[in-house]
């Protein structure tokens, strides 16, 4: 056709090594009339990179129409087709703006024919009536352009007849395979579709120099059509039960006192239900498994009223411990009322204080005040308050670990009473506590409160005033990181809130300045770190152990999932879609309070962090297949209760990183994901899991992105280790697995088709020029930070998890066992 089409010959016929074009016959054919037949090495896309991008190219141009029509996916053949009629006839940037068809035909297209794939029609059917009582049009859909013929094609539901015609009314706002619902749940219909779009086989690629293949008309195709359309009645999926409320306090009668042991509900009060329970018709089956089950209150049990708390000694006793606070401090004064003031209201809140292993610590009772009453510009201003970043803490362990410093724990006695305020505040007096002298008075607030919106920069403000005139200085890294240095000795000071982690080279030091910030501050030294901010810190021969192991017991007892069967990952290597009618999760606050509680656990989980992120991606409307997800996560929880994060103590503090993308992973939006982990010598110290930004055009674009988001993490903690006073004896090294990235961040010639990411590609350069960053490659068999970008199977996810510093507890495999350390 070439020959006789386009007076040209075939001369060399490049392809890859696909079983169509290494046969005999084939191969026979091409020596026979002299061309030279060229293949693509095994496993190296790369090399037939004009087809390969053609391929996708035509992929996701028939991707994007099916989509926005709404399309059943048995329609991608003439997706396809349409997407490559299409591509033929646009102009090209490598064609100098031309299209193909104008190269071809030395002829300009016409673009005022084009139409909306999948949207309905009504073509002209005088000529296929068999009579003159038959309609002269039917309501069609516009599936593409004949090949053979200059007009329309059109699908009829009914029949499944292709119908060819030039005269088409066209409803370019009407989609008939748009379900009728909202848009919300349009879009969550999209992952299903795109699960089973992507595992079909693509259709043939169009080169520039060859004409559209056309379909076959034949009576076959309606025949399949038919069968295609034929009536299904699908059962649909019963929606997942909602989660089984928590169980309540016995409400006493008006003559008893509220016992601090209040009696168990029995099962009969309070049924449980498992998370596996399923919803018909408004019918809840118990899981026997579940019937028996008792969930133990804390004890004493939380007041659920302030004339209930009263009548506990305990809580009563917490109740004045917190007023006597409020008038030491001074907090406020009793002024009159006036009509023109904006008062705010209070309330107490109360909470049972747990040690580590479940015992209990105190009780504590605050008084909150309403800060969502207050009103901008008129008694607030100022709102942020920085808090410490995670990174930072595992540097500050890390370091800690290393050299043997002490590492030590404070506590602030209601340290927001601490803040001095810059506006004017109005509060109700206090339930259970109105000064019967003057009981219409409210009060003026002379410091911070809890609850306020300023609160939290008030307290930062004053207590970061007080590091400064000690000698300490910010991190220009992080606002949260405090570091004081005398002489040849060093202290560290991290502030989360009212939480305080200290360690130093010096115990003398230490003590000397907590006896200092004992005269400033109401303060209780805790002593050793054990638990910080939810997070265990057990210590054994080697090093620290870093757990959330009571966290998660204490999700999966709220959830009634402590008992559930557990799973070997946390994301199924291959994931299976749902049909076309998943719909919405019931709950969607629930939803979103577990993905909450899971995203804390990333904390010391790297091995979480892809599935949270990916569960995360689905908070604004998230379906029922999104739910088994996160029960998934749940399920993988369940059996990884004793995991975390351990730091060693034999290591060196060299710095470096993995980086990785999973390029087009997300089915949606067809963005690339990208992961980095980065180790202080053989400790894991930082780890992400994110979504990029924008659309990625090949693998080394997503790859470069990845490098780049990598490299300003290696920037920021080389930044907090230069504060701290560790200087690294070279720059920090950054391992990729993809060559094509590593020569751009090596060779300074811009290419054209790296103009796209331009400020990537000059960061990364800069850094590699400026000998602040090498680059190094890593075979994707020893790319740790693949955990991070894709689900992976068991036995690549199991061998990963030790690499990245994961391990079960001291009590467990690492108590008179071998520690591993991972060495580059």
């Amino acid at each position: 056709m070439v020959e006789k089409q386009f007076q040209r010959e075939i001369q060399v016929f490049h392809s890859d090594s696909g079983g169509e074009f290494t046969k005999q016959q084939f191969i026979d054919h091409l020596l026979s009339t002299g061309i030279v037949h060229l293949l693509s090495c095994p496993g190296t896309p790369e090399q037939n990179s004009v087809a390969e991008r053609k391929h996708r190219h035509v992929v996701e141009l028939g991707l994007a129409m099916l989509l926005h029509a709404s399309a059943p996916k048995y329609l991608w053949v003439e997706a396809f087709l349409t997407a490559t009629f299409l591509i033929n006839r646009l102009p090209s940037p490598s064609l100098g703006m031309h299209s193909p068809y104008f190269l071809l035909h030395q002829k300009k297209p016409t673009y005022d024919f084009l139409r909306t794939f999948g949207s309905q029609c009504f073509p002209y059917l005088r000529s296929y009536a068999k009579d003159k009582l038959e309609p002269r049009s039917l309501p069609c859909i516009f599936v593409g352009y004949s090949d053979k013929h200059k007009g329309y094609r059109c699908l009829h539901l009914s029949t499944g007849r292709v119908y060819t015609s030039r005269h088409v009314v066209f409803d370019e706002t009407s989609f008939p395979f748009a379900p009728a619902v909202s848009v919300p749940q349009v879009a969550e219909l999209v992952p299903t579709h795109l699960a089973d779009w992507t595992s079909t086989s693509p259709a043939p690629i169009l080169s520039p120099t060859t004409p559209s293949p056309a379909p076959d008309l034949s009576p076959t195709l309606d025949k399949d059509y038919a069968r295609l359309f034929s009536p299904q009645n699908p059962d649909p999926i019963p929606p997942i039960s909602s989660l089984s409320p928590e169980i309540s306090d016995p409400v006493p009668s008006p003559s008893q006192i509220p016992s601090p042991h209040p009696p168990l509900p029995t099962p009969s009060q309070q049924p449980h239900h498992s998370m596996t329970t399923r919803s018909r018709l408004g019918i809840i089956k118990p899981n026997p498994k579940y019937a028996l089950a008792v969930v133990s209150p804390p004890t004493p049990a939380e007041p659920k009223t302030v004339k209930s708390a009263l009548h506990d000694p305990g809580w009563r006793a917490a109740m004045n411990d917190e007023m006597q606070a409020l008038h030491q401090n001074h907090t406020w004064v009793l002024v009159p009322r006036q009509a023109d003031m904006n008062i705010i209201g209070c309330r107490w809140i109360f909470k049972t204080k747990l040690h580590s292993d479940g015992s209990l610590d105190r009780l504590k009772a605050r008084l909150v005040a309403k800060g969502y009453n207050q009103q901008e510009g008129v008694d607030y201003l100022d709102t942020f308050s920085p808090v410490i970043r995670p990174a930072t803490i595992r540097i500050v362990l890390t370091l800690a670990t290393v050299k043997g410093w002490s590492l030590r724990q404070l506590d602030v006695k209601n340290a927001f009473l601490h803040g001095h305020l810059d506006t004017t505040v109005f509060m109700d007096q206090p339930p259970g506590f109105v000064d019967s002298a003057a009981p219409t008075h409210v009060c003026l607030l002379k410091r911070a409160l809890y609850g306020l919106k300023q609160a939290p920069r008030a307290w930062f403000d004053r207590f970061s005033s007080f590091l400064i005139d000690f000698g300490f200085f910010c991190s220009s890294a992080d606002s949260s990181l405090f570091i004081y240095k005398c002489e040849s000795h060093i202290l560290i000071l991290l502030v989360y809130v009212d939480d305080i982690i200290l360690t130093g080279s010096s115990d003398s030091l230490l003590d000397q300045f907590v006896s200092q910030l004992a005269v400033q501050f109401s303060i209780k030294d805790l002593g050793s770190l054990n638990y910080f901010l939810g997070i265990q810190v057990c210590r054994f021969s080697n090093g620290i152990f870093l757990s959330q192991s009571k966290y998660m017991t204490d999700i999966l007892t709220r959830l009634n999932m402590l008992d559930c069967k557990p799973v070997a990952t946390p994301m199924a290597s291959k994931r299976v879609s749902l049909p076309q009618g998943d719909t919405l999760f019931s709950d969607l606050t629930e939803y979103r309070r577990i993905v909450g509680t899971l995203q804390y656990l990333t904390l010391t989980r790297p091995d979480l962090s892809y599935a949270v992120n990916t569960v995360c991606q689905y908070m604004h409307a998230p379906t029922v297949e999104h739910f088994q997800m996160v029960k998934r996560i749940l399920r993988y929880v369940k059996g990884t209760l004793s995991l975390g994060i351990r730091i060693l103590r034999k290591s060196s503090l060299d710095l470096f990183a993995f980086s990785d993308a999973d390029w087009a992973g997300c089915p949606i939006t067809r963005r690339s994901t990208t992961g980095f982990c980065t180790f202080l010598g053989s400790n894991c110290i930082s780890w992400s899991a994110k979504k990029q930004p924008t659309v990625s055009r090949s693998s080394t674009e997503a790859e470069y992105r990845a490098m780049a988001s990598t490299a300003a993490e290696l920037t920021w903690l080389s930044f907090i280790l230069r504060d701290i006073g560790i200087y690294q004896a070279q720059p920090p090294t950054l391992f990729c697995d993809n060559l094509s990235a590593l020569h751009m961040s090596v060779n300074p010639v811009l290419h054209t088709r790296t103009k796209h990411i331009a400020i990537d590609y000059h960061f990364v350069r800069e850094k590699v020029a400026l000998g602040s960053l090498i680059t190094r490659f890593v075979p994707s068999s020893s790319q740790l930070a693949d955990l991070l970008t894709k689900p992976l199977s068991r036995a690549v996810f199991d061998g990963l998890k030790p690499k990245l510093g994961l391990w079960h507890s001291p009590t467990s495999s690492l108590k008179g066992g071998k520690e591993e350390q991972f060495v580059i």
